[in-house]
C-alpha cells in the first residue's frame, strides 16, 4: 500500500494524462549483478495498484531465485509514466 503523501498516493489520485487512459508505471529488476529496465511499462489503474504490481513481480523473482539455489537479493524499481521514480521494493520484503 501506498504512503500517504507519497508519489504513489498522488498517482492514485488520479494524475491521467487528461485523455482519460491509465497511468502508465514501469517496473524495472534491480541486482547487485545488473538491472532489467523496463522501457515497455504496464497500464496500471493507481498507485496502489501498481504496488500490488510491483509485490506480484517480486514474488515470481523471488520464486526463481530460490529455485536455482540463489538467495534472494536485488528490488523492483516503480517509476510512472515520466519515468520519475515512485519506489523501490526490495526482494526480501517479499521473501517471508
Amino acid at each position: 500500500m501506498s504512503e500517504p503523501g507519497s508519489r504513489a498516493d498522488r498517482c492514485a489520485g488520479g494524475h491521467f494524462s487528461g485523455t482519460g487512459a491509465m497511468p502508465r508505471f514501469f517496473f524495472s529488476r534491480v541486482r547487485p549483478e545488473g538491472s532489467a529496465t523496463d522501457i515497455v511499462g504496464e497500464d496500471v489503474a493507481d498507485g496502489t495498484l501498481a504496488t500490488e504490481r510491483a509485490r506480484e513481480i517480486a514474488r515470481e523473482l523471488v520464486s526463481s531465485q530460490l529455485e536455482n539455489g540463489q538467495a534472494p537479493s536485488g528490488w523492483i524499481e516503480v517509476e510512472d509514466e515520466e519515468h520519475r521514480p515512485v519506489f523501490k521494493l526490495p526482494l526480501r520484503a517479499v521473501s517471508s
